[in-house]
């Protein structure tokens, strides 16, 4: 493996990583949220809808685009070492973005959820009795 390759998974993993703490956060937040306490939240809040919707295009994009750096790499012998090199820089950077974009998608749930909910709040009250 070179240095690109190396690069890229190794960022790609602690964003995953990262990504995957916030959700396992979010779904913990999620099954003690109140429902209707959301639904009005999101409604006051339009701004996050939008953005949700936003990173979601995106990863999806994204991910259409890796599908087809998966194909191009299947199909296509890659002649020259300098033209390979430029391919997996491209290949690593987009699978890093769909890792940052997760990222970023999983902390907007995460903040939404903690203005809702107060369970995971509930050790910080001192007239907690």
């Amino acid at each position: 493996m070179d240095y690109i390759t190396v690069i890229g998974i190794g960022v790609s993993l602690i964003l995953a990583c990262a990504g995957a703490f916030f959700t396992y956060r979010c779904w913990k937040l999620w099954k003690h949220t109140n429902i209707t306490s959301l639904g009005l939240w999101v409604t006051k809040d339009r701004s996050f809808l939008t953005n949700n919707f936003k990173l979601i295009i995106v990863i999806g994009a994204l991910s259409g685009l890796h599908v087809l750096f998966e194909l191009w790499e299947r199909f296509v012998i890659l002649s020259t070492p300098f033209i390979r090199n430029i391919f997996y820089l491209f290949y690593f950077l987009n699978l890093v973005s769909i890792m940052i974009v997760f990222l970023m998608l999983a902390v907007a749930w995460y903040k939404m959820l903690s203005k809702v909910n107060t369970w995971d709040k509930r050790w910080l009250r001192a007239d907690n009795k």
